[in-house]
């Protein structure tokens, strides 16, 4: 169990998180998507995809990196590390073909390309080199290796913060799990859609509990997340 300074270290690195992430959403919610990415509306690809990327990134990874930089800790502290790495990212590859014979048993059909509903991907894969290179690269980043990290970020702390010894009752995987629930909500999804992406959620951040590695969990949401 951590000791009253450390609780009031990990309170402090939530808040700090969750704050640069509710302001960043807050301003997309209030002027919405399309006015916040007006500026760049006919603007080059490599321009838009630079300032579409940082709006993410404000949403999805400032926050966390902003807590890094404070505490001095690097991406090893939560699990980006070798020791570990090839058992975890078995697992999250085994974890995403699961997720695909899901949903081809779901929905009958499966579409299937890494980062497709990314707004920018189709426009990006249009491109000449080196744009469409340089494009794709900075979707990975963003919407794969930050978005993913963000929720490795958060299940760190939170299990940090209230440590359960069982790895499928820990609380990380849980509650990142049911707020993933709320946003998809938010923006309209059925239920079906909400557990699904619970589901997702929920066994990617296993992975790192059950590996002590997370390279896997950001395989799945480079591979997967984005992709159906």
């Amino acid at each position: 169990m951590p000791d009253k300074l450390e609780k009031k270290r990990l309170n402090a690195d939530l808040t700090i998180a969750l704050i640069a992430m509710g302001v960043a959403l807050a301003v997309v919610m209030i002027f919405g998507q399309r006015s916040v990415l007006a500026p760049v509306e006919n603007a080059p690809l490599l321009v838009k995809t630079l300032y579409t990327a940082f709006v993410q990134f404000s949403i999805a990874g400032l926050g966390a990196v902003l807590v890094m930089v404070i505490r001095r800790e690097g991406f090893s502290a939560f699990g980006l590390k070798k020791e570990g790495a090839g058992k975890s990212l078995l697992y999250g590859l085994v974890l995403i073909i699961v997720l695909l014979i899901y949903d081809l048993a779901k929905d009958g059909i499966l579409q299937y390309f890494p980062l497709r509903q990314v707004m920018l991907t189709e426009e990006a894969l249009g491109a000449s080199f080196p744009v469409n290179v340089l494009s794709m690269a900075l979707i990975a980043l963003t919407w794969g290796f930050f978005e993913g990290f963000n929720y490795v970020f958060f299940n760190a702390k939170i299990n940090a913060l209230i440590p359960v010894k069982i790895p499928y009752l820990r609380l990380g995987p849980i509650l990142m799990g049911i707020a993933c629930i709320f946003v998809h909500g938010a923006v309209g999804q059925d239920m079906l859609a909400m557990l699904d992406a619970f589901l997702v959620v929920y066994l990617s951040l296993l992975i790192p509990e059950l590996t002590g590695n997370a390279w896997g969990t950001i395989l799945v949401f480079l591979l997967y997340w984005n992709a159906v």
